[in-house]
């Protein structure tokens, strides 16, 4: 290799740069072995792209081996098996990146056709045998991709890469375009059966919600299906998805849907229902002043991405619980409602109805008007001391890494996404000092 890049390519940069170490060096093989890689790694993308050939790994296994059994390297694109993948010495350390194979397949291009990032959003997943089902089946990079910047996009994703494993071991079915076919329908049955977990002798699901959840998708994806194919004039395409959803509409209730509801309500039953303590309440709420009083003076004069995030987040919890409103409704509270001031003034007959404690609590909270469920209009209050965090949090944006492309009151940190205030009301009903902590994450 290294005589082949001397006498054919010494007019190149890094190859001049490579030769230029003397014989035998340490640098000089660093050098030709990084060469090496990088046109391995070019050749693997044409492999990939392709969908034949061979792929030089850079030790050689001794059986036959599949191509989802290896991976890149970031650092130096040199293949290797998954399992060595977890530490390499010599490998430069980032902070916050504990999960080297999500890392490592950044360093793939994406397929022919999918977005770069969606790409990116495919690759946070855990690289395991139900992520490699996702990327190689069509139907299921297409409705991840409608499905893009939607809420929990990567279990969705992940619900049909292991039904698609499943069918693949007890079914002849091998993608999920064939799931759709009218002819198949048993076979899903099947399938969605086994994943679920159904036990023909009770009768019941060990996981009725998946089995629920697949349905859904199936149907989802039938509709794509359909317009794809009514786009490229496939009339037979089209007419099979259509017969699949009349087959799911008049069987799937009667196969799947009865159990699957029957074992989520049994389960309900006789269980306890749990109430939070008033201490308990009191304990959160007194955690929550402290925390957000003390975060408030140290962000004011110390301005890092750490600080933002403990304020934003104790601020969501208590905006929140105090509004008693939907986690989600709240976390995805844009920057432009709370920015925008509301100064219409209420009409002359509704002041008269209010006492006169109506008229001051009116003129002591600020009211924000957000999108709900079904796309209903949701009143939200804030407190002054409410307020008064959220002020900084906006002045403080831009200086501690929040993009400017982020359209969340909440957002993350160099990221486009918001924090879940579920999320942060369960750690802060955690560390608070509560007895009963499991009773105070319900709003």
């Amino acid at each position: 290799m290294a005589r082949h890049l001397k006498c054919a390519h010494q007019n190149e940069p890094e190859v001049a740069r490579a030769v230029s170490f003397s014989k035998g060096s340490k640098e000089r093989r660093m050098h030709l072995e990084h060469l090496r890689n990088r046109g391995n790694f070019a050749h693997k993308v044409e492999v990939l792209n392709a969908g034949v050939g061979n792929l030089v790994a850079c030790k050689q296994p001794k059986k036959d081996s599949q191509a989802e059994n290896f991976m890149h390297c970031v650092h130096c694109q040199g293949l290797f098996t998954k399992k060595v993948l977890w530490f390499k010495p010599n490998a430069p350390q980032k902070p916050g990146k504990t999960r080297v194979q999500a890392l490592c397949v950044l360093a793939v291009p994406p397929l022919p056709g999918v977005r770069e990032d969606f790409w990116k959003l495919l690759n946070n997943m855990i690289q395991d045998e139900v992520c490699s089902a996702v990327k190689t089946d069509v139907c299921i990079m297409e409705y991840g991709e409608h499905l893009y910047r939607h809420e929990y996009i990567h279990q969705k994703l992940r619900e049909l890469g292991r039904l698609l494993i499943c069918a693949r071991k007890n079914t002849p079915l091998r993608t999920i375009q064939d799931h759709i076919r009218p002819a198949n329908f048993m076979h899903v049955v099947q399938a969605v059966k086994h994943l679920a977990g159904c036990n023909n002798v009770t009768n019941t699901y060990r996981c009725p919600a998946l089995a629920l959840k697949v349905g859904h998708s199936l149907t989802k994806i039938s509709l794509l299906l359909e317009s794809h194919a009514n786009i490229q004039t496939n009339y037979n395409a089209a007419k099979e998805a259509r017969a699949f959803r009349t087959i799911y509409e008049t069987r799937w209730n009667e196969l799947i849907s009865a159990t699957s509801l029957r074992t989520l309500q049994e389960s309900k039953w006789n269980a306890p229902h749990l109430l939070s303590f008033t201490k308990d309440v009191q304990t959160l709420h007194s955690y929550l002043d402290e925390q957000l009083q003390h975060s408030h003076s140290k962000l004011s004069t110390e301005t890092s991405p750490q600080m933002w995030t403990q304020l934003a987040k104790i601020t969501l919890t208590e905006v929140i619980l105090f509004n008693q409103r939907r986690a989600g409704e709240v976390s995805k509270m844009p920057l432009s409602a709370y920015m925008s001031q509301n100064t219409a003034h209420p009409e002359d007959d509704m002041d008269l109805a209010l006492s006169d404690l109506e008229k001051k609590l009116c003129k002591h909270f600020r009211r924000i008007e957000i999108r709900g469920k079904k796309g209903r209009k949701v009143p939200v209050l804030l407190t002054p001391a409410m307020q008064k965090a959220l002020d900084l949090l906006v002045t403080k944006r831009h200086e501690c890494g929040v993009l400017r492309e982020n359209i969340y009151l909440f957002a993350r940190p160099f990221a486009m996404s918001c924090y879940h205030g579920s999320d942060c009301l369960r750690y802060f009903a955690k560390v608070c000092g509560a007895k009963t902590f499991e009773c105070l994450t319900f709003t």
